[in-house]
Parts: C-alpha cells; structure tokens; sequence
C-alpha cells in the first residue's frame, strides 16, 4: 500500500499514523518502510561552478571538515539566467526493522524512532541534501531552505 502524509521526517509519519488511531500492532504488521521527500532545485549543468569554502562557513552551516568544495552557478542562457534547470529530490528512507517496530508498540515518540533510525543506518533527509551538493545537484543554501523546519 502507499499513501501520503504530510510531515517533516519518516518518523514524525509513524507518529501521525498513532495520532490518527491505527494501532500500533497494526502498524507493525503492515508497514515495510516509509519514504520521506523534498524537492530541491537543481543547478543548472551548463553553467555550474566549483569553489572553495572556509573553515568559519564550514563551522556556521555545520558541514562534515571533509567537505572543501561547493557549487553555484551564475544563471546562462540554457537556464534562463535563473543558474537553476529542474528538481531533484532529497530523502530519507526509515527501513520498518524490529527495533522501530518495538518502539512502535511501546509508543515512543517520533524523535526516539528517528534516532534508533540513524543508528540502524538511515541517512536523514539532510545528509542526502548534503550528499547532493557534493555531487554538484544542488546548492547548501537549496538544502537549508528545505530542510530549515526539521528540527534535529
């Protein structure tokens, strides 16, 4: 089954679900895995450009010390002067494994649920932003305006 529901992380969708009276037991027997997703702009391939970034930016934005180089683009004639040609989308996939199942059955919260999540592996919608901009998709400023709500 697939369906759509409007929240910021996989977890906080398990949590909705309770909210909404399914019952956990319910859950754990139905629910595989679930998808979160934005979409991001994508830089535009004819006129993106490689720099280098600060220790400070690196501090201010939080980004991995491994991370040197971003990209930007100035806007061409194939974007339209916008530096932007399309969308892409950014993820998180919450793998139904039994730990969240348990944590499912006893209730816990969204925030428990997200964190055992990251500690079974998932990457959060963030860090596959942040993937994204090293591979030259997207721009940090694209990921941060998405991903500002999401409280971690």
């Amino acid at each position: 089954m697939l369906t759509t529901l409007h929240t910021n992380t996989a977890a906080e969708a398990l949590e909705r679900l309770l909210d909404m009276g399914i019952e956990p037991y319910l859950l754990a027997s139905a629910v595989r895995g679930i998808l979160s997703q934005r979409l991001v702009r994508r830089l535009c391939n004819s006129c993106k450009k490689v720099y280098d970034i600060s220790e400070t930016e690196k501090r201010v934005l939080r980004l991995p010390t491994s991370i040197n180089q971003l990209y930007r683009s100035q806007g061409c004639a194939q974007c339209f002067d916008i530096g932007f040609k399309g969308r892409i989308g950014i993820h998180e996939f919450l793998l139904y494994n039994q730990e969240i199942k348990e944590l499912v059955l006893t209730r816990h919260n969204s925030r428990d649920i997200e964190r055992q999540a990251i500690l079974s592996g998932m990457l959060t919608i963030y860090e596959d932003g942040l993937l994204k901009v090293t591979q030259g998709l997207t721009t940090i400023e694209e990921v941060l305006f998405t991903t500002s709500e999401i409280e971690r």
